[in-house]
């Protein structure tokens, strides 16, 4: 299993319980599933404060490629992956698999991800796009009204934008050869990004 968290997420505590801390994917998982290896994909995709990272798709795409090349030997190439996405953890899952069947001709260990991915698990990824208004107000406030790359990627992931148009143009040679599991949790309400506390907004 590999689970990717969402925007301005952690890769441990965007799984565990408010309440209890029990972090499901390592506490609760392995009890239900034997002999099951469990992965936590983080990455820097804060959205306020200080960054080491460009916060590019891209960079984070192929990043996410070469850890899970590096993590998996010549002999578990064949080794059934299970991703879980969360947000923009998934719309990275569908980028992996873009990426791996553009570049299958170059190096075929892209393609052992293609053939190795059991199924996928989405939750509440925004295949359509989202509402990113009140977060772009939330990212501009934080850097005085520069441009950052966070709203590069807020723009990528608007409602009816062309690098998702891309992507499903894309994804949809993908599953016409690659046919794994899939599973997808949505709300069904409309529920709010980001809430004000005092003069400034902060991300729920």
């Amino acid at each position: 299993v590999i689970s990717v968290t969402g925007l301005a997420g952690h890769a441990f505590g965007s799984w565990k319980h408010r309440e209890t801390h029990q972090m499901w994917l390592k506490d609760l998982l392995p009890h239900d599933v034997k002999n099951i290896r469990v992965m936590s994909y983080g990455y820097d995709s804060s959205l306020l404060g200080q960054s080491k990272a460009e916060n590019r798709l891209l960079d984070f795409q192929r990043l996410f490629i070469q850890d899970i090349e590096n993590v998996r030997s010549s002999v578990e190439q064949t080794r059934p992956i299970i991703f879980i996405g969360h947000s923009l953890g998934g719309i990275l899952i569908l980028q992996v698999g873009s990426l791996a069947l553009i570049e299958t001709r170059r190096n075929s260990f892209h393609r052992y991800i293609l053939d190795a991915t059991y199924s996928i698990m989405f939750i509440g990824t925004p295949y359509q796009g989202m509402q990113t208004y009140d977060i772009e107000e939330m990212v501009d406030a934080d850097s005085g009204g520069y441009e950052t790359s966070r709203h590069n990627v807020l723009r990528q992931l608007r409602e009816g934008s062309e690098f998702l148009e891309n992507q499903k143009e894309e994804l949809s040679y993908i599953w016409k050869e690659y046919t794994p599991k899939i599973v997808s949790f949505y709300e069904t309400a409309p529920t709010p990004t980001i809430e004000r506390v005092g003069p400034r907004l902060h991300l729920v």
